[in-house]
């Protein structure tokens, strides 16, 4: 494997080229995917080149929060005024002298009830909890920016209570969701849960700050997904979404003439999460995307959590893309 720097990647592009961006979620691949990237590509024959953070290769800001948030409720068409994080609910169990957490996932009824009476009972914040249409996720509304810096449940870093966020007004929001943690332990659907076995609801994590501005995103050839957010990533870029098999099909046939950046976002949703294993997310994508190998001269995988990395495909055949799966499944 040949490691290149990022800068000559850039240099040695062509307009004709075609150059596909695959996003998956890490709520599926999780950490079985970063630990393959290196074992996987050393087999491709192609350059390996630095891995870019996910902002910089969508498009926005090095450095600077992803607009998760803005970006999903730009996909589903919610143009309301406000400012906006996403709050994604916890279950919160004691562990030594602190708290541990899981990503919990309440039924649709329940996310709208506890979002009613948190709205009602802590109307005097400012806040608005939202049901996020087809995930467990809430939106988090606000009339002015919340100078808050979090971290996605996906990525937490490290720290004792990583759902717990940072910035200027941090203080403030860790007392809030400390009262919020108490209320929603005696809330009647967590009782509910309790009694059926199931995990309560007593915990929120906000993430994914951040608001659109124009020049953002990649001016993307076409973009193809089944997520909100990668309908908010067209939508920036001009583009109608398509579906992840339409996306292939044109790159694999005579569909995408011309050369360009494509985007495929695969194993929805990407933002919230989900429940396929990872050999189920790739025995799907894998076919569509060995097909589609002929049409690509280059290829970036990329992890919701992490970083991407560039393969010169034009060297690199199909059976490592078959090794990777094989990889997978036997983990």
């Amino acid at each position: 494997m040949n490691g290149l720097p990022e800068g000559a990647c850039r240099a040695a592009r062509s307009p004709l080229e075609r150059r596909l961006t695959v996003l998956l979620p890490a709520w599926a691949v999780g950490k079985a995917l970063e630990p393959l990237w290196e074992d996987w590509l050393d087999g491709a024959g192609g350059w390996l080149l630095q891995g870019r953070p996910l902002d910089d290769l969508l498009g926005f800001p090095p450095q600077g929060p992803l607009p998760w948030a803005a970006l999903a409720r730009r996909g589903l068409g919610l143009h309301g005024r406000g400012h906006w994080l996403l709050g994604t609910p916890l279950h919160l169990s004691p562990k030594g002298t602190g708290l541990d957490w899981e990503v919990a996932a309440p039924e649709a009824g329940e996310m709208e009830a506890l979002a009613a009476d948190v709205n009602r009972h802590f109307g005097a914040w400012g806040w608005r909890l939202e049901p996020a249409p087809g995930a467990a996720v809430w939106f988090l509304g606000f009339d002015a920016p919340t100078g808050l810096r979090t971290r996605p449940p996906f990525h937490p870093g490290r720290g004792d209570a990583p759902w717990l966020p940072d910035g200027e007004e941090a203080a403030g929001w860790r007392v809030r969701l400390n009262e919020l943690q108490m209320f929603l332990h005696e809330h009647p659907v967590n009782r509910a849960r309790e009694e059926a076995g199931r995990p309560p609801v007593n915990g929120l994590w906000p993430w994914g700050e951040g608001t659109l501005a124009p020049g953002q995103g990649r001016p993307w050839a076409a973009v193809g997904g089944d997520d909100p957010v990668l309908g908010g990533l067209a939508a920036l870029a001009g583009r109608p979404c398509l579906s992840p098999r339409e996306l292939l099909g044109r790159i694999a046939g005579t569909g995408a003439a011309g050369g360009g950046d494509y985007l495929l976002g695969w194993g929805a949703p990407l933002w919230a999460a989900g429940t396929a294993r990872p050999e189920a997310v790739a025995g799907e994508l894998l076919p569509g995307l060995e097909a589609a190998l002929g049409g690509l001269d280059r290829l970036v995988l990329c992890s919701t959590s992490g970083t991407g990395y560039y393969l010169m495909v034009r060297h690199g055949p199909a059976r490592v893309l078959k090794r990777w799966w094989r990889s997978i499944r036997s983990r």
